[in-house]
C-alpha cells in the first residue's frame, strides 16, 4: 500500500517524506523517534537543577530587550517558588505581546546557570496556556527529519497511521506468547506514543525487542528464500574420475589435516549434485584453505570443465599462482594467471585461452569478471577474502558459466565468524569451518595496536625481514 493511498498528503509533503524514505505506511511506522520529550509534567522551578531539562510553567513577570553585541531578549518567569530567565536570541518583532506581562506559558528546555548563578533556558520551547489546558499524557517524540518538514507535519502524518487502524500482525500468536513479545501495533504505538508509565518500566526497550525480532525473522526469511533459489539453479555434476586428483594427492609434500579431509568431504558431497554449490569456506591464515580450494579445482577438471580463483588484489593472485603452480607441477593441468596489470599481448592471449577451453585452472582478480573474458566450460568458481567483493561482482563471474548451467561457486575468508553467527549472516550459504591448524604451524596472533605506536610496528616489521622471518 502506497502511503497516498492510505495517508492524506499533498504531493509536496509526500516529496519531502520520500526524502526521508518514507514510501509506504510502513517505512512510516518504521520512522522511530530519535528521543523523546516530557511534557507530561511541571516542575517547580525552585526544585530543576542546572543541566536538567524540564517544563515549566509561570507568569511572566518582565520582557526586555538588551542590544549588546547581539540584541537578547530577556523574559523572567515566575511560578510563585522561584524566578527563572528565558533568554532569546531569535524572536519576532510582536514579542510584546507574546510575552506580554501577566500571561501564563509553559517553557520547555535544559537549565543553565548565569554568570550571576541565575537559572536560565535558552531558547526554550513555549506554549501559550490558560486554565483549561491540559497537559501531554505521552512523551513528544522527536522524529528524523529533513528541510522543510517540521516534527509536526511528523506527527500528524503518523496519528494518521494509527487512526487508519492499517497496521496487521505478522507473527504467529504462539511466538508471540513464547517470547513474551507485544503485538505489532502495540509495539509501534508505544514507540510513537510512549507514555511516562511505559518510560518508568522501561517498555520502550521491550517493544524495540519485538521490532529488532522481526527484523531478524525477516532477514533469516529472505536469506532461505535465497538459499533455495541458489540450489535450485541447474550445475554440473562433479564426481571424482580418479586421475587427476588422486595424482594430485599423492605428490602432495605433506598430509591433509583431520580438519581439511572433513571439509573436502563437505564440499565434494555438495559438487556430486547437479544443483549449484554456495559453500563458504572459512579458516585462519595457515589452515590450509588454498590446498582444499586447489583439491576441488582439481576434481573439475577431471570432470571436463574449466574452474577460476578470483583474488581481491594482484598480489594475492600472484602467490595463488605460484603457489598452485607448484602443487601441480607434476600434473598436465593447464594454469593461467589473468590480471589488469598484464601486457595487451599477452593479456589477449590469456583471454583467448580462457574461451578456447585451452586454459583449465584461471586464477586473476577483477580481470576476470571484465567485459570480453569469457570461459568455454566454468565448473567452478572459488572466491578468496569474498568479503573484499560486492554481490554484483561475484554475480558477474558465476554468470560466465555455460548457459542454463551454473557454476559451482566456493568462497573463503579467513576473518574468523563464530559459526553460529556464520549460519546466521550466511544463511543463503552453506559454511565449512578448517579449525585445526597444520603440524608445526604457529598459530597466528591478531594484536589491535593504537595509531600513535605506527612507528614501533614499523621498526617491528622492518627488524623481522632483515632477520629474513615474515611477519
Amino acid at each position: 500500500m502506497h502511503i497516498l493511498d492510505s495517508i492524506q498528503a499533498t504531493p509536496s509533503l509526500s516529496k519531502k517524506l520520500n526524502k526521508l524514505g518514507i514510501y509506504t505506511w510502513w517505512n512510516l511506522a518504521l520512522h522511530l523517534p530519535l528521543r523523546y520529550e516530557d511534557l507530561t509534567r511541571v516542575y517547580p522551578i525552585a526544585e530543576i537543577q542546572a543541566g536538567s531539562v524540564a517544563q515549566i510553567q509561570g507568569t511572566i513577570l518582565s520582557h526586555e530587550v538588551l542590544s549588546k553585541r547581539r540584541k537578547q531578549l530577556v523574559v523572567r518567569l515566575s511560578d510563585k517558588s522561584s524566578i527563572i530567565t528565558l533568554l532569546f536570541f531569535h524572536f519576532f518583532p510582536n514579542y510584546t505581546s507574546l510575552y506580554a506581562v501577566g500571561k501564563t506559558i509553559r517553557a520547555y528546555g535544559e537549565v543553565k546557570l548565569d554568570i550571576h548563578g541565575n537559572k536560565t533556558i535558552i531558547h526554550p520551547k513555549i506554549q501559550a496556556i490558560d486554565s483549561a489546558t491540559p497537559l501531554n499524557n505521552t512523551f513528544s517524540p522527536i522524529y528524523p527529519s529533513t528541510q522543510g518538514l517540521s516534527n509536526t507535519q511528523l506527527i500528524e502524518q503518523i496519528n494518521q497511521l494509527f487512526n487508519a487502524q492499517i497496521i496487521q500482525e505478522t507473527l504467529p500468536l504462539a511466538i508471540l506468547q513464547q517470547y513474551k513479545l507485544p503485538g505489532l501495533d502495540e509495539a509501534l504505538l508505544a514507540l510513537h506514543k510512549l507514555t511516562p508509565e511505559q518510560f518508568t518500566v522501561n517498555y520502550q526497550d521491550y517493544a524495540l525487542r519485538r521490532l529488532k525480532y522481526e527484523e531478524l525473522i525477516a532477514q533469516q526469511l529472505l536469506l532461505h528464500k535465497i538459499y533455495i533459489q541458489k540450489h535450485s539453479k541447474a550445475a554440473p555434476p562433479l564426481l571424482s574420475q580418479g586421475s587427476h586428483l588422486a595424482q594430485t594427492l599423492s605428490n602432495l609434500p605433506f598430509k591433509l589435516t583431520n580438519a581439511q579431509h572433513r571439509v573436502l568431504k563437505e564440499i565434494f558431497t555438495d559438487l556430486k549434485q547437479a544443483q549449484q554449490m554456495n559453500r563458504l569456506l572459512q579458516g585462519d591464515v595457515g589452515s590450509g584453505k588454498t590446498i582444499v580450494a586447489t583439491l576441488c579445482a582439481v576434481l573439475a577438471v577431471e570432470n571436463g570443465y574449466q574452474a577460476c580463483l578470483m583474488a581481491p588484489t594482484e598480489i594475492l593472485a600472484e602467490q595463488h599462482y605460484l603457489k598452485i603452480s607448484a602443487l601441480l607441477q607434476k600434473s598436465s593441468i593447464k594454469i593461467l594467471c589473468l590480471n589488469g596489470s598484464m601486457r595487451r599481448s599477452a593479456k589477449n592471449e590469456a583471454i583467448a585461452s580462457c574461451q578456447s577451453g585451452e586454459a583449465q585452472l584461471i586464477i586473476g582478480t577483477h580481470a576476470l569478471i571484465q567485459n570480453g573474458v569469457d570461459f568455454a566450460k566454468l565448473g567452478l568458481v572459488i572466491i578468496d577474502e569474498q568479503h573484499r567483493f560486492g554481490v554484483e561482482q561475484r554475480m558477474a563471474l558465476v554468470s560466465k558459466g555455460t548457459p542454463n548451467l551454473f557454476p559451482h561457486q566456493l568462497m573463503m575468508s579467513a576473518t574468523p565468524i563464530p559459526r553460529s553467527l556464520a549460519m546466521s549472516y550466511f544463511a543463503d550459504l552453506d559454511v565449512s569451518t578448517i579449525d585445526e591448524l597444520p603440524p608445526g604451524r604457529t598459530p597466528v596472533t591478531t594484536l589491535l595496536i593504537n595509531l600513535g605506536r605506527r612507528h614501533e610496528v614499523i621498526n617491528f616489521v622492518r627488524e623481522n625481514l632483515l632477520l629474513g622471518r615474515q611477519t
